[in-house]
């Protein structure tokens, strides 16, 4: 939630999804997706943290639904694995020798 003041200042729609309730399973990366669409349209660029293979998921799920862009964040050992901040698995960072 560091950044959630940034996002509500801004005044644009913001869908915040607690993926794992009391008593709740996790929501399918389609409905998910197919609810964040709805709310905030797919001309936006979506930013998006959590476990590789949800990223993976849900990403792809935006892809399908026109997103403009999607972004990953790698959090804990991921970060380890990969070395960098934007990509879960060893194959590279976007960013390397950026300068």
């Amino acid at each position: 939630f560091a950044y959630r003041s940034v996002f509500v200042e801004a005044g644009q729609p913001m869908l915040e999804k607690f993926t794992k309730g009391q008593g709740s399973g996790r929501p399918s990366a389609k409905g998910l997706v197919q609810e964040t669409i709805e709310m905030a349209g797919a001309d936006n660029n979506f930013y998006i943290c959590g476990p590789p293979a949800w990223m993976e998921e849900v990403s792809a799920e935006l892809q399908k639904a026109g997103a403009k862009s999607v972004m990953t964040e790698v959090f804990g050992s991921q970060l380890a694995q990969s070395g960098c901040p934007f990509q879960a698995k060893g194959s590279g960072c976007p960013f390397a020798g950026a300068a």
